[in-house]
């Protein structure tokens, strides 16, 4: 078929279609293509309009982002955070939360281990030579504790202007230890005076005393006179209302009362606020039962084991001035307070026991807190240290 053929036939079919006429002017059509042109500009306009706004608030994000990573990496420089952590918290994208967690908090242990280590040096629960100067007195009293079953000593360092005599240093802390802050019994002062007379010691006693009006009340009186050890005191002597002897209702009358020097072990009693070495109240001749005995919990008094008892131990006495403590099955003593606790225990016991040092053996570390364990270690003076500012 030819090109004029198919020209024709379209021709044809084109004049077929209905006619249609436009009756519009020129000027009518010009002015709504005019129209047409102005809408599409000005839906441009409002694309661009809104397209802006989330422009700037990228950038807004690309910005902080920016900040935020500047400020991280001067903060890394500033506080020495070590590469090695930034590599491990990089590398622990596959691993799960916990081990995450473990992660980062090993990394604050680290970093606290210092002022931990501190801690443990300044924590000490009794008086040694070096913590006393020589216009110093450290004044040893027994408290009873909230229940009146347990004697807790109590030791103050005192200076010695407060008077001339030590007599006159035991009555200043009796008349301004605060017992209930130390979450103990307030027994003290005495419901009598204290006094030296005659070269002896005397406590003259009020006649409502009340330390007769009851079994316990009179055991506790005087398991506080016993105290008075720590000054070699080995006898008080009583009066009541300036008169030789006190009527006790289950002693009877006594007109002086000799120090009881028996020795025992040290336990510990907590309070909610303290923790303190307390004499435990079972008695022993020897100081391997003493040392066995501190290992139990003695629950009728509320006392606590001071010696883990995991830890298994023989001991030398044939030195009467040293005691050596041998420890069993390669133990490796660990840096923390029940350590230090169960060591100063041990000193305290010997101290009751006549020793001057102990000498730990097989614990497989140097120093624990401020303990050298390489060499003997001196007995403490006196437990339980409080500061004076917790009395006044």
């Amino acid at each position: 078929m030819n090109n004029s053929r198919k020209d024709d036939e379209l021709i044809k079919i084109l004049r077929q279609f209905p006619s249609i006429e436009d009756k519009r002017s020129m000027e009518e059509v010009y002015l709504r293509l005019q129209s047409k042109k102005e809408n599409t500009r000005k839906h441009h306009l409002r694309n661009k309009k809104f397209l802006w706004p989330s422009i700037a608030t990228i950038a807004v994000l690309f910005l902080s982002l920016f900040l935020v990573i500047t400020q991280y990496n001067q903060q890394k420089e500033n506080k020495g955070i070590p590469d090695k952590f930034e590599i491990a918290q990089d590398d622990s994208s596959n691993q799960t939360n916990e081990q995450k967690a473990e992660l980062f908090h090993s990394f604050e242990d680290d970093s606290n281990f210092e002022s931990n280590n501190k801690k443990l040096y300044q924590e000490k629960h009794a008086i040694y030579k070096n913590d006393v100067h020589e216009e110093d007195f450290v004044v040893t009293i027994g408290i009873p504790d909230t229940d009146v079953m347990n004697i807790v000593p109590i030791s103050v360092i005192v200076n010695k202007d407060r008077g001339s005599h030590w007599i006159d240093y035991y009555n200043y802390v009796y008349e301004n230890i605060d017992e209930e802050e130390l979450g103990l019994y307030d027994y003290y002062p005495y419901k009598g005076t204290l006094k030296m007379e005659n070269n002896q010691i005397t406590l003259d006693l009020l006649a409502d005393h009340q330390y007769d009006s009851g079994t316990s009340k009179e055991e506790i009186f005087f398991k506080s006179l016993n105290f008075f050890k720590y000054q070699n005191v080995d006898t008080i002597f009583l009066k009541e209302e300036a008169n030789p002897g006190v009527n006790f209702s289950h002693t009877g009358k006594i007109y002086e009362y000799q120090i009881n020097n028996t020795q025992s072990g040290y336990l510990i009693y907590s309070t909610n606020n303290y923790t303190y070495f307390t004499p435990s109240p079972n008695e022993y001749e020897s100081i391997e039962d003493a040392l066995l005995d501190m290992k139990k919990e003695n629950q009728i008094y509320n006392l606590h084991p001071s010696i883990p008892n995991q830890f298994n131990f023989t001991v030398d006495v044939s030195n009467t001035e040293q005691l050596v403590l041998i420890f069993h099955n390669n133990v490796h003593l660990k840096e923390n307070h029940e350590t230090i606790r169960m060591i100063e225990a041990i000193l305290l016991t010997a101290k009751e026991y006549g020793f001057d040092t102990v000498q730990f053996k097989n614990t497989n570390v140097k120093n624990i807190g401020p303990f050298d364990l390489e060499h003997p270690i001196q007995v403490p003076i006196a437990p339980n240290p409080v500061q004076m500012d917790m009395l006044e």
